[in-house]
């Protein structure tokens, strides 16, 4: 469902306010949607069958943020971010956990429900007065409602950013089954068919700084019952204290979990900014490099590595990679 609606324009670009009603009413809807799905999964096992009746536990959760970010023309992990995520969250968790206790009225709580046990819990200490009564009053259809997913390949899909990840960059290269391709943000687009500078609420991920990435883990992480798939971006010098640091004020700000990647720190990166990978595959994908190399050297098994020049290519799942782990990636068969 999208939660902004188009204003109009002014001079920057199309101007967006976020539509709270439509995030209500896709919070309930996901909430029934969700539960039904436990009554129709075919289970394999029987005791997943059990195991899953008794707690009915599900986690909704969402895509685009760091595309609603920039709509509402709010930069990511700036103080008003943290402020509207917030809200937006709150909002997500307070209907789902109200929704499932109207659920609870009409079908009855999870197998395991005690409510002296489920009112104590940290996370429902923090709920409204609205949803703890409801709750008291009608138990509660779903152990856990809320989680954070990462959906790459599902927010790709769709063109918007991935799960609560800002936008990697708005000019980049991606590694896939079919090598490598360059890939242009619709919306940093749109702003650019007006200024070609994009606007400073435009933020990507490597962009910003690790703790602003924590920042805005933390504040969804309120109001997320189960955990959440995030990524705190860092530059190639981050050292050992600021990872230790970091870590430390994950924790100290609630987080659950918490994943920090250092730029360059793989062999291997699926999403690239750099473009020498990219022509270097373009010049393979014709047999050989720009400056008219060796024939044996190429994206196809068998031959010299384009990147390197030093390793083999060979084939794995299907593509070709490069034997000694360079990064590089070839050609690749869909059959």
């Amino acid at each position: 469902m999208l939660l902004q609606k188009k204003k109009g324009e002014d001079e920057q670009g199309p101007v967006y306010e976020l539509d709270w009603e439509q995030l209500k009413k896709s919070s309930q809807r996901l909430t029934r949607f969700l539960d039904n799905v436990i009554d129709l999964t075919p289970y394999f096992f029987e005791e997943n069958r059990n195991n899953q009746k008794a707690e009915r536990r599900v986690g909704g959760g969402t895509l685009g943020l760091g595309e609603l970010l920039i709509k509402l023309r709010v930069k990511y992990g700036s103080d008003k971010s943290i402020d509207l995520i917030d809200n937006v969250y709150r909002t997500i968790a307070v209907e789902m956990y109200i929704e499932s206790a109207n659920i609870a009225k009409e079908k009855g709580a999870f197998q395991k429900f005690d409510k002296e046990k489920f009112l104590q819990s940290g996370f429902m200490n923090q709920m409204p007065e609205e949803v703890r009564d409801a709750v008291s009053k009608n138990g509660i259809r779903n152990v856990t409602l809320t989680t954070q997913a990462p959906t790459g390949t599902v927010g790709s899909m769709l063109g918007t950013s991935t799960g609560i990840e800002p936008y990697y960059a708005f000019e980049y290269y991606r590694q896939s089954r079919l090598g490598f391709h360059k890939v242009m943000i619709p919306l940093a687009e749109e702003y650019k068919k007006i200024n070609e500078q994009l606007p400073d609420f435009f933020a990507s991920a490597t962009e910003l700084g690790p703790v602003e990435h924590i920042k805005v883990q933390a504040a969804v992480q309120k109001w997320t019952d189960s955990s959440i798939s995030k990524t705190a971006n860092a530059p190639k010098n981050f050292g050992l204290e600021e990872t230790k640091a970091l870590y430390e004020q994950a924790y100290d700000l609630g987080c659950k979990g918490v994943t920090i990647y250092r730029d360059g720190c793989r062999n291997e990166q699926i999403l690239s900014t750099n473009e020498d990978t990219e022509k270097k595959n373009l010049a393979s994908s014709h047999g050989m490099l720009e400056n008219d190399l060796a024939k044996d050297i190429g994206a196809e098994a068998g031959k010299t590595c384009p990147n390197c020049q030093k390793g083999t290519m060979v084939k794995s799942g299907g593509c070709t990679e490069c034997s000694l782990g360079c990064g590089f990636t070839g050609s690749c068969d869909m059959k």
